[in-house]
């Protein structure tokens, strides 16, 4: 159990919010936990006690969402995976099927109603 004090509160939210202004930033858990003004041992386990999943997938997560929401935009995927920071589309495609369960271009196709 982590014990959470207004301060650690603080310091996580500038971390997330941090993130979520730049998610396609290079993010380390030491850049995170600098940010926040912790240890990274520390950020790492109030982060988890906080959110409920590491540094790492939560970033994750939000990159297929703001993904999807492309997606559902019908924007390029060259363009969302550059500025969701990955070096090249098919590195998003394999996040995105990793944590979607489908490649980007199946998935807008069921959003749309079609089939593969």
């Amino acid at each position: 159990v982590f014990d959470f004090t207004i301060a650690a509160v603080v310091r996580l939210a500038r971390a997330l919010t941090a993130v979520h202004e730049a998610p396609g930033e290079a993010w380390t858990l030491e850049r995170l936990a600098g940010i926040a003004a912790m240890s990274r041992s520390r950020f790492a386990a109030a982060f988890r006690a906080a959110v409920g999943t590491t540094p790492g997938d939560y970033i994750a997560d939000l990159r297929i969402a703001l993904a999807q929401a492309a997606l559902r935009e019908g924007r390029p995927l060259t363009r969302i995976a550059a500025e969701l920071g990955y070096a090249h589309p098919t590195a998003l495609t394999r996040a995105f099927s990793a944590r979607a369960g489908m490649p980007p271009g199946r998935w807008r196709r069921a959003l749309a109603g079609g089939r593969d």
